[in-house]
């Protein structure tokens, strides 16, 4: 049985409450991967034109897709998700902020829900090749 990547939201929603600074970076990092992991296997499975074989780039590559998707609910998203991976990175590789970091991870995880749902909502198509 294949994972259920929205597990990884509900993790993060779970790290929030230890309040450690390494549970706010962990929280963005698996709310942003329970995102990314659902939308890639949306993205292959509607045989988008990436090579999923080359690493470099994957996100990127994916939130492009669903930026050049055919209604604005789809770009949207794909910006949207691309916000996200920008704070993941930070998370996973910035020192400092710590401040910051709390609001940053609690908005982070509530963003990742409302995305989720929208792409859910998209028509299953989406993005198209």
């Amino acid at each position: 049985m294949a994972f259920d990547w929205r597990e990884f939201h509900a993790f993060a929603e779970r790290l929030l409450e230890f309040g450690s600074e390494a549970a706010y970076r962990s929280a963005i990092s698996r709310a942003y991967y329970s995102l990314y992991n659902q939308a890639w296997e949306r993205a292959v499975r509607n045989n988008c034109r990436f090579d999923p074989t080359v690493e470099a780039g994957l996100h990127k590559k994916c939130w492009g897709a669903y930026r050049k998707g055919p209604d604005p609910n789809c770009i949207k998203l794909g910006v949207d998700a691309d916000r996200v991976r920008e704070s993941r990175v930070r998370a996973d590789y910035k020192s400092g902020e710590y401040l910051r970091l709390r609001e940053e991870a609690i908005q982070i995880v509530k963003d990742v829900a409302v995305l989720a749902d929208r792409l859910a909502a998209l028509d299953p198509r989406y993005p198209l090749p």
